[in-house]
């Protein structure tokens, strides 16, 4: 990556690395590809896989992963002639901001309202401050 972070032949890098299974490690290659690559389809596809690496990472992290992800749809969008990879990626780049802005690291969680196993009805609210373990099954 030092020697050849500038090749063109690093287009499908990004996507690959931010299905990494080491986050700090992708995330120093991303950064690193944004830094020295002149390409800028692979800096845009970079900064979109660093904002979903980042999105996942810490609370600290949010506001630039949000930055990213803004970025990446400016750069979509822009974009004259868009194929249909560019324009999922540009909706999913929408639906991952949408998605972080709401249920993001550190935001309080929705409220949700059901029944305990005893049938008595109960929301979350009625527990905020209180350690709250939720265990989604279901049995179809």
């Amino acid at each position: 990556m030092e020697r050849f972070a500038d090749r063109q032949e690093l287009a499908p890098l990004p996507d690959w690395l931010r299905q990494d299974d080491n986050p700090p490690w992708a995330e120093k290659h991303l950064r690193h590809l944004i830094d020295k690559n002149p390409s800028e389809q692979i800096k845009g596809q970079s900064r979109y896989a660093l904002a979903l690496v980042l999105k996942n990472k810490d609370e600290a992290s949010q506001p630039e992963a949000e930055k990213l992800l803004q970025a990446a749809i400016a750069d979509l969008s822009k974009q004259p002639q868009q194929g249909p990879a560019e324009k999922q990626r540009l909706e999913q780049a929408r639906k991952e901001l949408e998605e972080m802005k709401v249920y993001g690291l550190g935001k309080p969680a929705p409220e949700i309202s059901a029944e305990d196993l005893d049938g008595k009805g109960f929301k979350l609210s009625n527990y905020k401050g209180k350690v709250v373990l939720l265990d989604f099954w279901g049995n179809w």
